[in-house]
């Protein structure tokens, strides 16, 4: 899971450059280019680079895009985090019977999700036989012949990522109860959100992620009345999602050790 973690880290980072960069884009702009007649490839990209912000007018719309890319980089990496659980736990317990029994009682469910909606973009990797096959190893498996799960059955969810998506996929799908409260006591998010108390940490944290979907609903919503967001806002995302990304990950590691 830290893999998974690090990864998005890594794009965050990306994420953050190109908002120096748009910065330094529109910083440019506003300097006068006047006496500027060097013909070096450097000097002619910055000039195209100033008319072209000049006429741009402003970052909002940089902003904006950034935004909805961050949003789903961060769905993107909690999907993602669930499906190396499912491998990893797949892995060290051989016998689908010593699942937990909440992960047992999800999985057939979390498979016909996946046969009803088999049409659609997200499930073109997967075959109708590959789930057939999944559940059956499920039924008769051992040490020789273990079984082999299908982790899209615990990670796909048809809406945005709510706080009460995240728990019910922890709490009705993995079998972690009170996630919410096991992120409150990170801290790397108990920090990143300024609170030292992991019950106060744990309502910001869920707070901040339903402002982060309103937002992002907003962008793609937008009335007559839309506000834009700042670079402030956008940064603030920022780290909040890669706190929240490396506590979901330490929860699931925490988990995966004691089951």
């Amino acid at each position: 899971m830290q893999n998974v973690a690090a990864q998005f880290t890594q794009e965050m980072l990306q994420a953050e450059i190109y908002i120096d960069l748009v910065n330094s884009t529109f910083d440019l702009a506003k300097h006068d280019s006047k006496g500027l007649r060097s013909k070096h490839p450097v000097a002619l990209g910055a000039i195209d680079v100033w008319q072209k912000a000049r006429k741009m007018g402003s970052t909002v719309e940089a902003y904006d895009g950034s935004y909805l890319s961050i949003y789903a980089q961060f769905e993107f990496a909690v999907r993602n985090l669930i499906e190396v659980f499912t491998n990893q736990m797949n892995t060290k317990i051989p016998i689908y019977g010593n699942l937990p029994n909440g992960i047992r009682e999800w999985y057939p469910k979390g498979c016909s999700e996946i046969l009803l909606h088999i049409d659609h973009d997200k499930y073109q990797h997967i075959t109708q036989s590959a789930v057939m096959n999944s559940l059956a190893s499920c039924v008769k498996c051992s040490l020789k012949r273990p079984y082999h799960l299908i982790p899209e059955a615990f990670s796909s969810h048809e809406h945005n990522l709510l706080p009460s998506v995240i728990e019910e996929i922890f709490n009705n799908r993995l079998g972690i109860e009170k996630v919410w409260q096991k992120l409150g006591q990170e801290t790397v998010l108990s920090t990143c959100l300024g609170s030292t108390n992991p019950v106060t940490a744990a309502q910001r944290a869920r707070m901040k992620l339903s402002v982060a979907i309103t937002q992002r609903n907003n962008i793609i919503h937008r009335g007559q009345a839309f506000s834009h967001l700042g670079e402030s806002e956008l940064r603030d995302t920022v780290r909040y999602f890669k706190a929240l990304v490396s506590s979901l990950a330490n929860v699931l590691d925490k988990y995966l050790a004691l089951i």
